[in-house]
């Protein structure tokens, strides 16, 4: 069914269909034709390496650039966003860790020129994990110095770098970035101990993510009742 036309002065928010998470019996590539023909123009993914089945992340479905370009233009399917890597470090490093500094930038550049080939302008970035071997604070340090270079990579290249809290009490536990407060500190360039603009980490947006940011207030007040 054809989307209806909005009506003059209405603001309408445009939505971006994840590929991971429909049509899973199919290839990267022909989930975009599928998801056009429901009606949708964006889309979003996880990340190129593999490609969500329903059950698991299957690696052997890679996702290929020419093949992602060529389905959008038939289909004139957009790429809004994906994911530059994987939420818990697994893939290009965790940027709350200072040894994971090199190849989180290494997989940036890599990312970027990915996102260049099938005509994609923007990319969501992760914290990572918790190191139990460091304190908040000194992830916190981690984490804006990683920013601050990948916004400098990523301001060359014309490309915007999108910053994703995502929730630790439903899923991705041990994430470090779980709060849209924190997000918009370190975004702003918010010293963790004074309050004062410290390093600023470049044109880096906030990525909201309403699905993540409910399961989180919902579940908060459960976790502090059974801390108590």
């Amino acid at each position: 069914m054809p989307l209806s036309r909005p009506q003059k002065g209405t603001i309408m928010v445009r939505v971006s269909v994840c590929l991971e998470t429909v049509f899973t019996d199919l290839p990267a590539a022909e989930r975009i034709g599928r998801i056009a023909a429901a009606g949708f123009r964006d889309v979003e993914f996880w990340h190129p390496e593999g490609t969500f089945d329903g059950k698991q992340v299957r690696f052997d479905w890679g996702k290929d650039a020419a093949e992602l370009r060529a389905a959008c233009q038939q289909h004139g399917a957009t790429i809004n966003d994906f994911a530059l890597h994987a939420w818990d470090g697994s893939i290009g490093g965790s940027p709350v860790k200072a040894a994971d500094r090199p190849k989180y930038l290494a997989q940036i550049r890599k990312m970027i020129d990915f996102a260049k080939a099938i005509g994609c302008t923007k990319g969501i970035t992760l914290s990572g994990t918790v190191d139990p071997a460091l304190s908040r604070a000194q992830m916190r340090q981690n984490l804006e110095i990683a920013l601050a270079e990948a916004a400098g990579i990523a301001a060359k290249a014309d490309f915007t770098l999108l910053l994703e809290p995502l929730n630790t009490l439903v899923d991705h536990p041990g994430y470090y970035l779980d709060s849209t407060a924190e997000a918009a500190e370190i975004i702003r360039g918010e010293s963790l101990n004074t309050g004062r603009v410290g390093m600023p980490v470049g044109d880096i947006r906030y990525f909201f993510d309403s699905k993540y940011e409910h399961h989180h207030l919902s579940s908060l007040p459960k976790a502090q009742k059974a801390a108590q």
